[in-house]
């Protein structure tokens, strides 16, 4: 039998464990190019890293800076006078829609100008049943028929591009937190007008946070879809850009804690249709946010805000949010002359 001195055996405990390391250096590389074969695309693999989508503060300054020289902007032509033509609401749910409907909707019959028309009805597409809201070709019919007898068409429907010049595009927003808070108990307290109550689950709106419930908090593309649409790149990176991008589009993009304002902007820049909607909504102001509060609505909790405030949808939200502010108030500044 061969003896080995110490010394003999220490050196081969060493070869040994420099050729075990070895083949697992190796092993670990070959594992990760497998990885990079099956990674996904960048643009998506990337998404959810700050670094690959910077985002701005969500406290960042509101005040849009003054245009220069080379992008001009006179508010005048956004006055559109005339009654041929048929305005596209594609609103967000819980903003105040149903309030400028009922408002809009009482004013043009009194004047004699037309009807309104709900722009929500599921439609078959495919045996999975899509809906009308979530189809793009198929709304561009619905509203091209709609227009034959409707001054206002409003619905949660996503975005699509305008293609005649009749066509108005109207919406309003939310801030994102009060938007999901108010979304979130009106699905199960509904307000004085709906009953929802679909679901039994009582938990409130702080406690779904604090225990990361996955239903408690929209997703962004929930948010972007009424300015991006239905595109698959309005569920990637890019939704945010396309989103700004299409809000070129409207006419008027308000606030629903600038509601008034709204109102006002609609009243001057279709003067024609809606003479007279402000006066109408502030005669009927507390009757009208009476009918749609939603029910039972708690908090939040400071904590709630800072937790989701941390959230990446939640940033998204809240920069294309603070994009849509500025330009309403500049809008407003320089169509009716004061902040």
């Amino acid at each position: 039998m061969m003896a080995f001195t110490f010394r003999e055996l220490f050196l081969m405990t060493v070869v040994f464990t420099l050729v075990f390391i070895g083949l697992l250096d190796l092993t670990e590389l070959k594992e990760n190019r497998v990885k990079e074969t099956k990674r996904e695309p960048q643009h998506i693999h990337n998404f959810n890293t700050r670094e690959s989508w910077p985002l701005k503060s969500i406290t960042e300054n509101e005040n849009e800076p003054t245009p220069t020289k080379t992008e001009p902007f006179d508010c005048s032509k956004k006055v559109l006078g005339g009654t041929d033509y048929t305005i596209i609401y594609n609103v967000m749910p819980k903003t105040g829609s149903r309030t400028f409907t009922t408002l809009s909707n009482q004013l043009t019959l009194r004047n004699g100008i037309g009807k309104h028309k709900e722009g929500r009805s599921p439609v078959i597409l495919t045996p999975k049943s899509q809906t009308l809201r979530q189809n793009s070709s198929l709304l561009k019919s619905f509203y091209q028929e709609s227009s034959k007898d409707a001054v206002l068409i409003r619905g949660h429907n996503v975005f699509v591009l305008p293609w005649e010049s009749n066509f108005i595009f109207l919406n309003t927003i939310r801030e994102p937190i009060p938007w999901m808070i108010s979304l979130y108990y009106f699905a199960r307290n509904g307000d004085s007008k709906i009953a929802m109550g679909t679901t039994v689950d009582d938990t409130s709106f702080d406690e779904c946070v604090a225990r990361n419930l996955s239903y408690c908090v929209p997703k962004f593309d929930q948010y972007l879809k009424y300015f991006c649409g239905d595109s698959p790149l309005c569920r990637t990176h890019e939704a945010l850009s396309i989103s700004k991008s299409n809000f070129e589009s409207y006419l008027v993009v308000g606030l629903t804690e600038e509601f008034r304002s709204f109102i006002q902007l609609i009243e001057i820049l279709l003067p024609d249709i809606y003479e007279g909607i402000l006066a109408d909504y502030d005669q009927n102001v507390e009757q009208l946010h009476d009918k749609t509060r939603t029910k039972a609505k708690q908090g939040p909790l400071d904590e709630t805000v800072r937790n989701l405030k941390e959230r990446r949808d939640v940033q998204i939200m809240y920069e294309f949010y603070n994009f849509v502010k500025r330009k309403f108030h500049r809008l407003h500044r320089c169509v009716v002359g004061e902040e």
